[in-house]
C-alpha cells in the first residue's frame, strides 16, 4: 500500500501543471517587453545623440565658413550688419552674399555654398545672427550702424523639436587677414 501512495505521489509531480505553464510564459512575456522598451529606448537616445553631433557640425562650419568672409562690402566707410541696396531680394544661396555682414538674419536648410542641400539633414534649419558688441564688454550689443570692431556672430541649428546646436565666436575686424590664413573648416558629414 505504502508503495502505491509513492507512485501515485510520484505520478502528480512528474507533469508541469497547467498554472506552472501560464505563469512561466507571463514571466518570459514580461521580460521580452522589457527588452523591448529598452532597446527602443536605446535606438532614441542614439538617434537623438546622432543628431545632436552633427547639428553641432553643421553649425561649426558655417561659422568658419562667415569667418573668413570680408568684414564688410569693400569701399564701405561705415559698414551696417545687414545686406547693402541690391543684395536684399532674390538672394536663394550662400554663395551670392559676398561679406560678413550680409548674413544677418540668414536661414536655410542646411546646404553646400552653392545651395545643394547636405542628404540627412531633412527637418534642420541653420539661423545666423550677426552684432556689433562693445569693446568693453563682449555680452552687451551696440547699433548694427556702430562698427565697434568687434562682431559676434552666432549660428544656430535646429528642428521641429527645438535648438539642437548652437555655436558663437567673437571676430575683430583687426584681425581678418590671420583669420582667413590660419582657419581651417572643420568636414561636415555628406558636404
Amino acid at each position: 500500500m505504502k508503495s502505491a501512495r509513492c507512485a501515485a505521489s510520484t505520478f502528480h509531480r512528474r507533469g508541469i501543471t497547467l498554472a506552472e505553464t501560464a505563469l512561466a510564459t507571463f514571466i518570459v512575456g514580461i521580460l521580452v517587453c522589457a527588452a523591448l522598451q529598452s532597446m527602443g529606448s536605446s535606438l532614441q537616445t542614439h538617434a537623438f545623440a546622432k543628431s545632436r553631433v552633427q547639428a553641432v557640425l553643421l553649425a561649426e562650419q558655417l561659422l568658419a565658413e562667415l569667418s573668413v568672409l570680408p568684414w564688410c562690402e569693400e569701399g564701405q566707410t561705415s559698414p551696417v550688419i545687414g545686406r547693402e541696396t541690391g543684395e536684399t531680394t532674390g538672394i536663394i544661396r550662400r554663395n551670392q552674399l559676398d561679406d560678413m555682414d550680409d548674413f544677418d538674419g540668414w536661414s536655410e536648410s542646411p546646404s553646400k555654398r552653392d545651395g545643394t542641400l547636405l542628404t540627412g539633414t531633412s527637418g534642420q534649419t541653420r539661423t545666423v545672427t550677426i552684432n556689433n558688441v562693445s569693446a568693453s564688454d563682449f555680452v552687451t550689443t551696440v547699433a548694427d550702424n556702430a562698427d565697434s570692431g568687434l562682431r559676434l556672430i552666432t549660428v544656430v541649428v535646429s528642428d521641429d523639436t527645438g535648438e539642437l546646436a548652437r555655436s558663437s565666436a567673437l571676430l575683430s575686424r583687426s584681425e581678418l587677414g590671420l583669420r582667413a590664413s590660419r582657419l581651417e573648416q572643420r568636414g561636415v558629414p555628406n558636404d
